[in-house]
């Protein structure tokens, strides 16, 4: 390794295990906010990353448990912690038995989509793939904020041993201080590439889906988690599989949260009562057992916070009669400390917090003259935005130029500096209805 690039700190970071088949969605017990993520699974998975200095490298293989036959997957990204770093070629490391599939690789840079090399910046021998910059300056270079992303297909060829992993690692020649330099990182770096066992064709592959969890959920409110385990590929010999009864678990962050019995159709759900707040992402996790293989689902992420929000209540407009010329005060109750957000589809728009006691007060401004004005109150908690609230109001007289607008605003200036000595209006709650 080249002085100039000494290794200041080594770490090797986990990320996940999972796969990919399109999603469906789940069924939530606990009151749900917001859009649904959706997750997706297949052959498990996996992922290793591992910290050289200021460059971290990515590894993720699509399938460690294929059949011979099959394709897999090899992904590796490349960041940096610092400014810019830079690759000549890239050499990945794999068994000889593995066959590159041509045509198969790709590049893509930052959030841009995968773009297929040419054939003429790959090259291949038995256990190495190399490829070689397109850029005109010689190499491609990388940052945190445009990471670069490479793929590359292989088959599993009949030389491929069931007895023992398929391990792998990588190479790359980079700009060093003083000229080009090289890096070679073993299989160990990354968990053995990460490691590939190649099965026996006799037992069925099989997949796990696991349902959409809720952008959000409640602490304590019960949450129904599903899979549904499928056998994507019989056994070789015929032989009778059945994914009916089969264990299924739901694991985050390594906990079992539940584990249920699939049905017939392969459906698994069981509930999970969150126990405490913050991010959670959940795995379904079917372990190989008989004739079948195992399968991991692809992650689903939620968050659980204390409490999801509800609409405000007591919502008023006033004063009463509103007209187009007075200041549409909004007022009501909401939980303490919650942050009030009101809107009106005449573009106007005003926040408040409320007080201990949950009042909050806020001034919309002044709304055109019409009837049937909707005015929606939303009160948002550690991020998360209440059901709305909406008040139904008619605005009498005629709608204000910007002058006139000034001219009322110095009106109600001097209207407010004589309430100081006394007055007052009452107000009107108007016709109140929630939304979720």
């Amino acid at each position: 390794m080249n002085n100039s690039r000494r290794v200041q700190r080594h770490s090797i970071v986990r990320i996940a295990r999972a796969g990919s088949i399109a999603g469906a969605p789940g069924v939530a017990v606990a009151t749900v906010l917001a859009s649904a993520v959706v997750s997706s699974a297949s052959a498990a998975t996996a992922s290793e990353s591992y910290t050289d200095s200021s460059s971290v490298y990515t590894r993720t293989v699509s399938n460690t448990e294929p059949s011979v036959g099959q394709k897999i997957t090899y992904t590796q990204t490349f960041t940096t912690k610092r400014s810019t770093d830079s690759i000549y070629n890239w050499q990945n490391k794999v068994d000889a038995c593995l066959k590159y599939v041509p045509g198969s690789a790709t590049l893509q840079i930052g959030d841009g989509g995968a773009i297929p090399l040419p054939n003429s910046a790959v090259s291949t021998e038995p256990g190495v793939t190399t490829i070689t910059s397109t850029e005109a300056k010689g190499y491609w270079e990388f940052s945190a904020t445009n990471p670069h992303t490479f793929t590359l297909d292989y088959e599993v060829s009949e030389e491929c041993s069931t007895e023992k992993p398929l391990q792998s690692g990588f190479a790359y020649t980079y700009r060093g201080w003083i000229g080009k330099s090289s890096k070679d990182y073993a299989p160990s770096k990354f968990n053995g590439g990460p490691a590939v066992k190649v099965q026996e064709a006799a037992k069925a592959q099989t997949s796990l889906e696991l349902s959409a969890l809720p952008e959000v959920v409640e602490k304590a409110a019960p949450l129904k988690l599903e899979a549904k385990l499928a056998i994507t590929q019989p056994p070789a010999n015929g032989e009778a599989a059945t994914v009916a009864g089969r264990n299924v678990e739901f694991v985050s962050n390594g906990q079992v949260l539940c584990t249920a019995e699939a049905n017939e159709d392969g459906v698994a759900t069981c509930d999970w009562t969150p126990e405490a707040t913050g991010e959670a992402s959940i795995v379904a996790r079917f372990a190989p057992v008989d004739n079948l293989l195992g399968a991991t689902s692809a992650p689903a992420k939620t968050r659980v916070v204390t409490a999801l929000p509800k609409a405000p209540t007591e919502v008023r407009v006033e004063p009463t009669p509103l007209r187009s010329t007075d200041v549409a005060r909004v007022s009501g109750k909401a939980a303490a400390g919650q942050f009030v957000e009101v809107t009106c589809p005449a573009d106007t728009r005003c926040v408040a917090t409320a007080d201990a006691e949950g009042s909050f007060a806020c001034e919309l401004g002044y709304l055109p003259a019409g009837k049937g004005h909707q005015i929606t109150v939303n009160a948002s908690q550690e991020g998360v935005k209440s059901p709305a609230a909406i008040v139904t109001v008619d605005v009498e007289g005629k709608t204000l130029t910007v002058w006139e607008r000034i001219v009322e605003f110095f009106k109600s200036l001097g209207a407010r500096l004589a309430a100081l000595f006394g007055g007052g209006s009452n107000g009107s709650t108007g016709s109140l209805s929630s939304s979720s």
